[in-house]
């Protein structure tokens, strides 16, 4: 682990909001630093968290990164993919953020890139009228019970499990069939009603302050939970009166609803190539994902030169 670390200190500029990125990343640093360059601006501040497992990752790396912007490491956790350590991970960035003045905090990750210049971006938020920029599925699939599960019902294995299909996994698999048996349900008697949607975000500060006075409730009803980084969010979102400050309608299910470009038609989810620019470019959202330099760095150059403005 390292402390937080403040890579740069900002000291003046006319900008009365800042705003602060909150970054998951675990690989690909080559393209974080690009992310990085991208958003410097005076009016932004970057929260990092580096996935305890990575073995590559340097510090020193970073130094100079950003020029105009603070650039903040949190201390490293052991993040499990679709497991409660990622709401415990992206919690532990708002939480960092929410001690500083800023009016949007985005949760993005190190696989994403930006579309737009980092001045345009942020006068797009500003000027957005204080709307929350949050995706939620389809009611269809909302209402499929496979997905209220993921938290209605206990996983207790799956931070061993993840993505492997282990002995953790098929254990984890024989308890949701015995739960399932015995009409389990933590949220029944509770009185939730789950909503699922895409877990990256731009939320406003009286928002991100109202999820995280939820932490307990939070960690009551979402820990021991299979991909609920999907669903807690949005669920607190709709129990509170933030559900009337929605950029689009819960259900919409669309890309421009958190301003992230994300298509599951052509892949889990397709990884951006070179040929997709003109696409990228024209969709009208803020941010799109994903992006691997190892499969097609032409791609993350083709927008880096597009938008970079020093």
């Amino acid at each position: 682990c390292f402390r937080a670390l403040s890579l740069i200190k900002y000291t003046g500029g006319d900008f009365l909001n800042r705003h602060a990125y909150l970054i998951m990343a675990h690989n690909q640093f080559d393209l974080l630093k690009k992310i990085i360059s991208l958003l410097d601006f005076e009016g932004h501040d970057f929260y990092i968290h580096i996935d305890k497992k990575s073995v590559d990752f340097n510090l020193s790396d970073f130094e100079g990164a950003a020029k105009k912007s603070n650039i903040i490491f949190i201390d490293r956790r052991d993040t499990v993919w679709g497991g409660y350590s990622g709401i415990e991970t992206e919690l532990a960035l708002l939480e960092k953020a929410a001690k500083g003045d800023y009016s949007y905090f985005h949760l993005i990750s190190g696989a994403d890139m930006p579309l737009k210049p980092a001045k345009e971006i942020y006068e797009f938020f500003e000027q957005s009228g204080g709307k929350e920029f949050v995706h939620f599925c389809t009611e269809e699939f909302n209402l499929r019970p496979s997905t209220a599960e993921r938290a209605s019902l206990y996983h207790p294995f799956h931070e061993k499990a993840g993505r492997q299909n282990n002995f953790y996994k098929k254990a984890d698999d024989l308890l949701l069939a015995l739960q399932r048996r015995l009409g389990v349900n933590r949220f029944k008697k509770a009185g939730i009603v789950p909503y699922c949607g895409a877990n990256w975000f731009s939320i406003t500060d009286g928002f991100a302050k109202y999820l995280l006075s939820k932490k307990d409730f939070i960690k009551k009803y979402f820990s021991k939970s299979f991909c609920a980084d999907e669903l807690f969010l949005q669920t607190v979102l709709m129990a509170s009166d933030f559900k009337n400050n929605l950029y689009r309608p819960c259900f919409s299910d669309e890309c421009i609803s958190n301003m992230r470009y994300v298509d599951w038609k052509r892949g889990n989810p397709y990884v951006f190539k070179s040929g997709d620019f003109d696409e990228l470019m024209s969709c009208g959202c803020m941010f799109a994902r994903k992006f691997d330099i190892k499969a097609d760095e032409k791609i993350c150059e083709k927008i880096y030169t597009a938008i970079k403005n020093d």
